[in-house]
């Protein structure tokens, strides 16, 4: 019976029959009820946290989970074990955008032509167009920051290149409708 104070419990999870073997190996110093209680406080201390969790529905018929019950609609709840989601894998950080297309693409020499400088109204439509979207994506750009743009810098970034899309629309808007 001489090794059956260093052998390991067979009811301990690996990890923490290491512990405790480590714990109370060196036993020949008197220090036994030392290490037995710094064991003892490693297994608690590996113990998951419990706690009761309730859920309370209020006057109107909202539920809310709560640790401690107030009020007589409280019961116990029963969530289960927490779910754990990954989280999104950062964008490269380089943003594309679609391909420019020249003023004169698709141009007809038929109706819709102005007579000073042979502008098509369509063109003119078109750059209003880009220039409206342009806007629009710099107001939406400006309400959202992105998870990889924890760093201020890359938000400058991003938003600077929407207001010098919406400052390349205005100017070939005002190169058409000169």
């Amino acid at each position: 019976m001489a090794g059956d104070c260093c052998r390991q419990p067979d009811y301990l999870p690996d990890f923490a029959a290491g512990l405790v073997f480590l714990v109370l190996t060196d036993t020949t110093k008197g220090n036994r009820m030392k290490h037995i209680t710094l064991a003892a406080l490693m297994l608690a201390a590996m113990l998951p946290a419990q706690a009761a969790v309730y859920a309370c529905k209020d006057a109107s018929g909202r539920t809310t989970y709560t640790q401690d019950p107030r009020g007589k609609n409280c019961q116990t709840s029963d969530l289960g074990r927490p779910s754990v989601y990954s989280s999104v894998k950062p964008s490269s950080g380089s943003t594309t955008y679609a391909p420019r297309q020249t003023a004169y693409e698709g141009s007809s020499a038929s109706g819709g032509q102005t007579v000073a400088g042979g502008i098509n109204n369509e063109q003119i439509a078109a750059a209003q167009q880009r220039l409206q979207n342009a806007k629009q994506a710099l107001e939406e750009g400006r309400k959202v920051r992105y998870g990889n743009e924890r760093n201020y810098a890359k938000y400058l970034e991003r938003i600077s290149g929407l207001e010098n899309a919406v400052k390349q629309a205005e100017t070939e808007l005002n190169n058409l409708s000169k």
